[in-house]
């Protein structure tokens, strides 16, 4: 066994205790749960996913940070998964044109983690929000309000965390990030072509636009879990790549398993639904920083949720996500393998 396989088995066991925190994460998760109990409330289901996932990714940064900084970024997230999305929902009617697009935000969103800081974490985001609403076919009204939403459910999230901060921390709001270089002279300086930033966007601009290919050749359900899979997972890293890689496949297989169980047991009503997604977004937040297989089982139980509350069918949902997932692992693992970007 070579010692790369042992370091990412190895990760299995790892959690970083350090990273593991529970307030700002449950204050996203109930938003989270309760944006998709409305939408249940107004029969308005078709809203539950970018309502709720909106909420839910615009948390996905850095809870360690003083909350004033943390707010701060917190916007940034918003408008950067917007945009994602409706840049992706636009998109979804061009056919394999798309596979231009999806190269260009590819390339964009991996340069962007050249900046530091969060930006890598808003890059992947923002991709990972393209490639779900490329992959779901909608006009052009409906991408627009499609982004709407998705900054909609970041609003209620940053304004409810600013709510209950502002009795408890407001020294902490005042708190604002340093100061660093321009955004144009931090880009130039990893403007070359051995830089591994740049080795990092082109690698994965190219598993992008392969896992689209092979989404746009199958007939699966969610078939924009392929990409989707490899924005979320894909670092410039390769070696923190592979460990993701392993997590996810993990993570999701086990997520699986834990919905398929409690929806047999427990039964499924919409408003359970909404308490699952909750619950899962939570355990996603939390254990995002601290151990990614267990936050994958909560991003697997929540977007299995919402997809339900949409009213479709998990049993042909189920299979088909650990299916994509193993596609999308197979597609990181080479890439990483053959071109890595951090050589």
């Amino acid at each position: 066994m070579s010692s790369t396989t042992r370091s990412v088995l190895a990760s299995t066991g790892r959690l970083q205790r350090e990273n593991l925190h529970w307030r700002r994460p449950l204050i996203a998760g109930i938003v989270t749960g309760l944006l998709a109990a409305l939408c249940i409330a107004t029969d308005h289901t078709s809203y539950a996913v970018p309502l709720a996932v909106g909420a839910w990714f615009t948390s996905l940064i850095d809870t360690q940070q003083p909350f004033g900084i943390h707010v701060r970024a917190m916007w940034w997230s918003a408008l950067w998964l917007a945009l994602g999305a409706t840049i992706g929902g636009f998109s979804s009617s061009i056919g394999y044109w798309q596979l231009v697009t999806v190269a260009v935000m590819s390339i964009g969103c991996g340069w962007a983690a050249s900046l530091g800081g969060l930006s890598l974490v808003n890059g992947s985001l923002a991709l990972v929000m393209y490639a779900v609403f490329a992959g779901s076919p909608v006009t052009d009204r409906a991408a627009l309000l499609t982004g709407v939403l998705v900054f909609i459910g970041g609003l209620v999230t940053i304004v409810t965390s600013l709510a209950i901060y502002a009795v408890g921390a407001r020294d902490q709001m005042r708190q604002r990030p340093p100061t660093s270089e321009r955004v144009s002279t931090r880009i130039r300086g990893h403007l070359h072509r051995n830089d591994a930033f740049v080795t990092y966007g082109v690698r994965l601009a190219i598993i992008m636009v392969v896992a689209t290919t092979i989404a746009h050749s199958l007939s699966w359900p969610h078939e924009y879990w392929i990409p989707m899979t490899v924005a979320w997972v894909a670092r410039p890293g390769s070696q923190l790549t592979l460990e993701r890689t392993w997590h996810r496949v993990l993570g999701t297989i086990f997520g699986i398993v834990f919905v398929t169980a409690l929806m047999l047991t427990a039964g499924n009503s919409p408003y359970e639904l909404a308490v699952l997604a909750a619950a899962g977004a939570t355990i996603t937040l939390i254990f995002v920083r601290a151990h990614y297989a267990i936050a994958v089982v909560g991003i697997t139980i929540t977007m299995m949720s919402l997809f339900a509350i949409e009213g479709q069918s998990f049993d042909m949902n189920a299979p088909f996500r650990i299916w994509a997932t193993l596609v999308a692992g197979v597609l990181l693992t080479v890439g990483a393998l053959i071109w890595p970007a951090d050589n």
